[in-house]
C-alpha cells in the first residue's frame, strides 16, 4: 500500500513538473525574444540577434536564458525593472504573479550594472570578470617573456577618431577641428601607435584598437569562402576539417552599411585538437602580396566554449618565421592582430 501511494505521489509530482515545463511555449519564447531585441537595439545598433535559448520554471520563478548579445545592453538600476515589465506583458496570464529573472552570459542582468552606478556598495566577492587562464595572444617567438607587469591584461584603447563622410558637404574629412596646425585624428595616432601601444605590449598586455593601426594602403584577405589569387589550403591529419554549424567570416561586399556584418556572412572551418605527437591538421593561408612592404597580419575565427585556448599560428615573412599562441575562446568575430611583418611581392610559399 505504501509503495502504491509513493508511486502515485511521484506520478503527480512528475505530471506537475511536466505542466510547468510545457507552460512556456515556443511562441512565448519568440515573443520574449522580440521584446528583448527591440529594447537592446534602441541602445546597441550592432547587435545581430538576442535569442531566448531556453526557459526554466521553478515554483513561482521563471528564468529566461538568453544569448550573450543581451549582455551588450547598458544596464542601469532604473532600466532593469522596465525590462522585466516588458517581458511580463507578453507572457500568458498564469505568469502574472511570477518572479522573473533574465540570465545572459551566465549572469543575471542585474550583475551587469556598473559598480559606480549602483546605489549600494558592491563587495569584492560579488564582482565577476570573464577571465581565462591564457591571454588572447602570446608571442612565442619573442626573445623575452614578461612574467609580471601587464601580463594577462587586455586593454581596449582608442587612438582618437578618423576619416568620415559628411553628408552635408558630400565629402570625406576628419572628425575633429583643425587646431594649432594639426588635427586630433592625426596627432594622437602619431604617438599612440608607434610608441604607446608597443610599450604596453612589451610589458605583456594585449592591446585592442577599434581603429586600424596599419598605414599600409593595400589589403589582402585569404578566406575559405571567397577565393582569390591568394591561396587557401587545408591539410588533414588524424582529425578532418569540417564546416562549423554557425556563421563565420566572408568578404562579400566592397561597401558595408548599418547592420551588415562580414563576420556573419560566411562559414568557418574547424577540427578537433590532438595530443602532442599526433598528426596535426593545419591550414595554410598564402596571400598574393601586391608589392613588397610591411603588412599588419590579423586572424579571425569563431569562439566557442570548447575552442582551443592555445591555437598555434606561424607567420612566414622575409625576416623568418614568427609563432603565436591564440586563445580562441575569446576574440571571435573580429580581427585579432598578431604583428607587422615585411613580405615579398607575389604568392610566396
Amino acid at each position: 500500500m505504501i509503495k502504491r501511494v509513493l508511486a502515485t505521489l511521484l506520478l503527480i509530482a512528475a505530471a506537475s513538473l511536466d505542466v510547468n515545463a510545457q507552460s512556456v511555449t515556443l511562441k512565448n519564447r519568440r515573443d520574449i525574444a522580440e521584446v528583448l531585441n527591440r529594447i537592446v537595439r534602441r541602445e546597441v545598433v550592432t547587435v545581430k540577434d538576442v535569442a531566448v535559448e531556453r526557459t526554466a520554471v521553478n515554483g513561482k520563478r521563471l528564468t529566461v536564458y538568453t544569448s550573450i548579445d543581451m549582455s551588450y545592453y547598458p544596464f542601469r538600476e532604473d532600466n532593469i525593472e522596465p525590462i522585466y515589465d516588458s517581458v511580463r506583458a507578453v507572457l500568458p496570464e498564469q505568469f502574472e504573479d511570477y518572479e522573473i529573472s533574465i540570465v545572459t552570459d551566465r549572469h543575471n542582468i542585474e550583475d551587469f550594472v556598473p559598480r559606480p552606478m549602483r546605489s549600494e556598495k558592491v563587495e569584492a566577492e560579488e564582482r565577476f570578470t570573464n577571465r581565462s587562464g591564457r591571454p588572447l595572444v602570446t608571442r612565442l617567438s619573442s626573445p623575452s617573456q614578461p612574467s609580471r607587469g601587464l601580463v594577462g591584461r587586455h586593454i581596449a584603447m582608442w587612438q582618437s577618431h578618423g576619416y568620415m563622410f559628411d553628408n552635408g558637404s558630400a565629402e570625406w574629412g576628419w572628425q575633429r577641428a583643425r587646431l594649432w596646425q594639426t588635427v586630433e585624428d592625426l596627432y594622437t595616432q602619431s604617438y599612440v601607435v608607434p610608441y604607446l601601444v608597443p610599450m604596453l605590449e612589451n610589458a605583456g598586455a594585449n592591446v585592442m584598437l577599434p581603429r586600424e593601426r596599419d598605414v599600409q594602403k593595400a589589403e589582402v584577405i585569404v578566406d575559405n569562402d571567397v577565393r582569390t589569387e591568394s591561396v587557401y589550403d587545408e591539410y588533414t591529419g588524424d582529425r578532418t576539417w569540417y564546416t562549423g554549424a554557425k556563421r563565420g567570416f566572408a568578404a562579400r561586399r566592397e561597401v558595408y552599411t548599418e547592420g551588415q556584418n562580414p563576420f556573419a556572412e560566411g562559414s568557418y572551418r574547424a577540427s578537433e585538437c590532438v595530443k602532442a605527437g599526433a598528426d596535426e591538421s593545419r591550414i595554410v593561408w598564402t596571400p598574393a602580396i601586391p608589392a613588397e612592404g610591411e603588412y599588419a597580419v590579423y586572424v579571425s575565427y569563431k569562439s566557442e566554449r570548447n575552442s582551443a585556448d592555445d591555437a598555434l599560428y606561424t607567420v612566414h615573412h622575409l625576416g623568418g618565421a614568427t609563432e603565436f599562441s591564440v586563445n580562441q575562446q575569446m576574440g571571435g568575430g573580429t580581427w585579432i592582430y598578431l604583428g607587422t611583418f615585411r613580405f615579398a611581392e607575389g604568392v610566396n610559399e
